[in-house]
């Protein structure tokens, strides 16, 4: 999978969970709001019965349907209406309103379970006390809350569904967005190619002519125009690069890291040595003096895409020599797998350093950070190693400090045993004892 549909799939699954989330919670939300309304509608609906009967109420021998009746006049025995269970009565209530008239409302539960509301009621001079059985509404209160919770439980898959719909349509515009936009860097970019591989190398001519002529103003100008050219095509090489990656991420081949970082050292010689920074290349086991055996083959290897790993070495290496001041050295640092299957090419430089804190910004697209003389920075090689690094599977990082120079480490996974270049291929190329490009 692609950075781009990497970066889609998180997306879609970002903006499904969103959708789902939100309208579960306003389907939860009417739930419970209809649940809470119906239930209080329901025992109003019991309080109003219960005081109605309570007003209306002369004697026990007639009740509303589902109310009981308990009476009692001043010095005479409590009456209750015919069917009335046993010890249903609240006669601490009834004393109480007896004795200061005021409406009691309250909960009474019998031995068996059953839960019945109670109104009591003083009337000129008769305690009237109403008892409603609570049962039949608390099922009906259960069932409903039972219905109510399939319906959010269905509502929530069938939202669910909906979300993932919408996540993948309205990703799908992003998508198209991005592959014409890679698409269009891509073309773009090697259209750029032969027109300014012309003007670099018809501005060297214009350099050498002018040095020729005994113009040594005009020359130098056309060094610049060299030198901006020469840039500008890192540039367009860079996204090229950047876009090749998005379009086929699935290119693998046994890549030696080491190899790549001795040629990618061979071509920056000149500039280096124009710079006047000394530049190194090592191969950690082989500058310890330790002998490789047999099976070391696999030393550095790692399972990538040539030119794309190349670009990254050669944005690394060209970033420290670009923060490097003359008299300064870059060491490349090349270390076979270690035990957890992971081989790290490192480049150190001892220019003027990072701030630690300031180390994620670095791998920003069109980050410049501090310049060293007169070259100028477009802030995009370190941002592709990034993106190199993490469609290989690896990470890059950086580390340092201000004045006291700085680390990139390319960490990237190891080639497994079948995936290893033949013996052949391996002979073509030697590591000395240590190498200095």
């Amino acid at each position: 999978m692609s950075a781009d549909d990497q970066l889609l799939a998180a997306a879609r699954r970002r903006l499904t969970g969103q959708v789902a989330l939100a309208v579960s919670a306003a389907i939860l939300m009417v739930v419970s709001v209809a649940y809470v309304i119906v239930s209080y509608e329901q025992r109003q609906d019991v309080d109003r019965q219960l005081r109605s009967a309570a007003a209306r109420a002369e004697d026990v021998d007639d009740p509303p349907d589902g109310i009981t009746l308990f009476l009692r006049q001043a010095g005479e025995p409590l009456q209750a209406s015919h069917g009335a269970p046993a010890n249903l009565a609240d006669l601490a209530s009834i004393d109480a309103t007896a004795r200061d008239g005021v409406t009691r409302s309250t909960q009474h539960r019998l031995g068996q379970g059953d839960t019945y509301k109670m109104i009591t009621v003083r009337r000129d001079g008769l305690i009237i006390q109403t008892a409603f059985d609570l049962s039949d509404l608390n099922r009906q209160t259960d069932r409903l809350l039972l219905g109510l919770g399939f319906a959010g439980v269905s509502g929530a898959g069938a939202v669910l569904m909906v979300s993932i719909t919408v996540g993948r349509r309205a990703v799908a515009p992003l998508r198209d967005a991005l592959g014409r936009q890679r698409q269009f860097v891509a073309d773009a970019a090697h259209e750029l190619r032969t027109p300014l591989t012309l003007l670099h190398t018809r501005a060297q001519v214009f350099e050498r002519a002018a040095g020729k002529a005994g113009v040594p103003a005009l020359a130098a100008e056309a060094g610049e125009i060299v030198a901006d050219s020469r840039r500008l095509a890192d540039i367009v090489e860079d996204l090229l690069v950047s876009a090749e990656l998005a379009h086929s991420p699935g290119r693998r081949t046994p890549v030696d890291l080491g190899r790549v970082a001795h040629e990618v050292a061979a071509t920056a010689r000149a500039y280096a040595a124009e710079l006047g920074v000394t530049l190194t290349v090592t191969v950690a086991d082989l500058a310890a003096g330790r002998a490789m055996p047999a099976e070391a083959d696999r030393r550095a290897v790692v399972l990538g895409a040539e030119p794309a790993l190349r670009r990254a070495v050669s944005a690394l290496l060209d970033n420290a020599l670009g923060h490097t001041q003359s008299d300064g050295s870059v060491t490349i640092t090349v270390t076979p797998a270690n035990p957890s299957g992971v081989v790290t090419l490192r480049i150190t430089d001892t220019g003027q350093g990072l701030e630690p804190t300031a180390a994620d910004d670095l791998f920003t697209r069109f980050h410049r950070g501090q310049q060293v003389g007169d070259r100028r920075r477009f802030g995009l090689g370190l941002a592709l190693v990034q993106e190199i690094a993490a469609n290989h599977g690896g990470t890059v990082t950086a580390a340092g400090a201000v004045g006291r120079g700085a680390t990139f480490t390319l960490s990237l996974p190891a080639a497994g045993e079948h995936d290893s270049p033949s013996a052949a291929a391996q002979a073509r190329f030697t590591y000395g004892r240590h190498s200095h490009a």
